[in-house]
């Protein structure tokens, strides 16, 4: 379905409700805030999340956000919700009217915005962001108890009267847990567009980080932890090291909890003078550099459902390469548009050999994955939208 344009629109109040917020930053949230500030435009739009750690936070945002009393985690430092016992909260709420609500989590807020769905009898949607299998396993669950936690959050997820995911993989995922009801894929976007002066940009990290004469770049953009599998990709990069293949520099670019680990492996494989860590960069621009600076993004993640940074990577033409039966490779063509390797190491060594080997080709690969898997938040929040106004009708009819 083309998009309407904003004047042929019924302006709607949508509530999108999640249960963890800036100034913590996820995926999650990345998605959420862009989902507000484009369809705030067009209609209006309230954040309902926790309240923010720090006090006093200034969330600088054009769509509304209500919060909600937290209970502080540390172990995960998170505010996790308790809606429940928030009685302002709840009156605040209840004095919005709401036409659609979209849940962004299974969990308490989730379970929240559908219970106000069913009570107002208006459309209730979802979107699935995470594998919550895999998650479940991470934390050593058994079996039983992992199939026990699946089936309270489908009850969730069947409880909405449409759910989104991601890619098609993701939507295979979502059946495989027990989903019942219709799905529709609606991909992520991003905020990043080229950046016009690109080449003084690139000049200025050479100098920073000795990149100028280095051959072959290769680049990770994202929080550091274990399951981004970044230890896969230096295990692969030891092994070219071995075998001769020095002329290369790996970008780690972010911060997180595995930083530590990640740089005493790159010690113990030898890789000291090989890679190098950014630490945090909020700098837009400058990531724009990392990536047209790199020849490859190497995101080996079997946990994410679709990862942001892959879509920013494409931006700037600059194909990553990811692991078979990965979420994340769903909407890759291995040569085409990105490079799809085994889950071994040294198949993986062998992939970014081969791919830097040929600079033509991987140019026409990295053409190409701009032009099939870029896109901004604009028009896919546009399309979200254009769903919205079909549900409700839809729903109103049958009333």
């Amino acid at each position: 379905m083309e998009a309407n344009t904003g004047t042929e629109r019924k302006k709607i109040n949508i509530g999108l409700f999640v249960d963890c917020f800036f100034p913590y930053i996820d995926g999650v949230v990345n998605v959420v805030d862009n989902y507000a500030k484009n369809m705030d435009n067009i209609g209006k739009v309230y954040v309902f999340c926790p309240e923010p750690k720090t006090k006093n936070y200034n969330y600088n945002k054009p769509y509304e956000i209500v919060n909600c009393k937290a209970l502080r985690i540390p172990v995960v430092k998170l505010n996790y919700p308790r809606p429940a016992r928030d009685k302002a909260f709840l009156k605040r709420l209840d004095g919005i009217c709401l036409d659609i609500i979209h849940i962004h989590t299974p969990f308490a807020m989730g379970k929240l915005g559908l219970k106000i769905a069913k009570e107002r009898k208006i459309v209730s949607v979802a979107t699935l962001h995470s594998q919550y299998k895999r998650d479940f396993k991470r934390f050593g669950k058994a079996d039983f108890v992992v199939n026990r936690l699946l089936k309270t959050i489908m009850a969730v997820y069947n409880g909405a009267d449409e759910v989104f995911a991601l890619n098609e993989a993701c939507k295979r995922t979502l059946y495989e847990y027990g989903y019942k009801g219709p799905c529709r894929v609606f991909q992520n976007g991003t905020d990043m567009t080229p950046i016009p002066d690109i080449d003084g940009r690139i000049q200025a990290i050479n100098k920073e980080y000795g990149l100028a004469e280095v051959k072959n770049v290769f680049v990770f953009v994202g929080r550091l932890y274990k399951q981004k599998n970044n230890a896969f990709s230096l295990k692969a990069l030891s092994i070219l090291a071995r075998r001769g293949f020095n002329d290369f520099k790996f970008i780690i670019v972010g911060e997180g909890e595995d930083g530590r680990r990640l740089k005493r492996l790159v010690k113990k494989l030898g890789l000291s003078d090989k890679v190098i860590f950014t630490g945090l960069v909020k700098d837009r621009e400058k990531i724009g550099a990392f990536f047209a600076r790199s020849d490859l993004f190497l995101f080996p993640s079997v946990y994410d459902s679709m990862s942001l940074v892959q879509i920013e990577a494409a931006c700037y033409e600059t194909p990553a390469v990811f692991l078979e039966n990965a979420n994340t490779a769903s909407t890759v063509t291995h040569g085409i548009n990105g490079y799809i390797s085994p889950a071994d190491a040294g198949a993986f060594a062998d992939m970014i050999e081969n791919a830097v080997s040929d600079k033509a080709a991987l140019k026409t690969v990295g053409q190409n994955a701009k032009r099939d898997l870029y896109t901004t938040w604009a028009p896919l929040t546009s399309r979200v939208y254009d769903r919205y106004l079909e549900l409700i009708q839809a729903k109103e009819s049958n009333l």
